[in-house]
């Protein structure tokens, strides 16, 4: 029932020629009658607007999330064309309103990211220069020096047990 919604249904409807003609007035058929021009109407869409809101009712069953649309019209065709208009549109609007908070989130998530990079490196920086200047010693997780220290006493603990069967012998 929004302003907004009621507009889109509007110029759907005047783009595709279906929006309803006025209907004529005791007024308009005499001046009609007597040849007498037609006064401009101040203005057609904001009258249609109104007269669309004031035809239109929609409420909720139940305890649904399902909406009853009714809209009277002296014209069933434009009544259901109406109603059916107005239905894809708050589909469409609802969609679009869903993707542009997406976009939203995702630009948010994108700087906070950012953010959070741009720390960890000035973090990573920090570290290797207190390692130097602390005279410590990093290697990546495959090479460290506990592993090398290990694999150097079984070397040579396989070499004295080698020699020592050796000179057994």
């Amino acid at each position: 029932q929004s302003e907004s919604l009621l507009e889109r249904v509007y110029d759907k409807l005047k783009a595709n020629k279906q929006m309803q003609p006025e209907e004529p007035t005791r007024v308009s058929t005499w001046r009609k009658a007597l040849n007498l021009p037609e006064p401009p109407a101040p203005n057609a869409k904001e009258q249609a607007l109104k007269k669309m809101s004031k035809n239109l009712r929609v409420r909720v069953a139940g305890q649904t999330r399902i909406l009853e649309i009714t809209f009277d019209s002296t014209d069933p065709q434009f009544a259901a064309q109406t109603a059916n208009t107005l239905t894809s549109e708050f589909i469409e609007q609802n969609l679009e309103s869903r993707w542009k908070t997406t976009e939203k989130t995702s630009d948010w998530l994108s700087r906070q990211l950012d953010g959070m990079r741009i720390k960890l490196e000035h973090s990573e920086d920090a570290l290797q220069t207190y390692a130097r200047n602390s005279g410590l010693v990093f290697t990546d997780e495959k090479n460290n020096v506990s592993g090398d220290k290990l694999r150097q006493l079984q070397q040579e603990l396989s070499t004295a047990t080698g020699e020592r069967i050796a000179k057994q012998s």
